[in-house]
């Protein structure tokens, strides 16, 4: 896996032809614009939730 990261009106191209360009960071979102030859897909659209890792500590035992 790479890592990216980029400022808002940055773009990363993949490829020869898609263009993926930041266009809106806030506090719980990312607004992605994608430019394909064609624009093929025409829609897309792709929604993904991380949430904040949970430790067990009932599961920790001392010795």
């Amino acid at each position: 896996m790479i890592v990216i990261s980029r400022h808002v009106n940055e773009s990363v191209v993949i490829g020869e032809d898609i263009v993926v360009t930041v266009l809106e960071v806030s506090d719980d979102h990312v607004r992605l614009g994608i430019t394909s030859p064609n624009n093929d897909p025409p829609y897309w659209e792709h929604t993904l939730y991380l949430e904040p890792a949970e430790e067990s500590y009932q599961e920790l035992q001392l010795r």
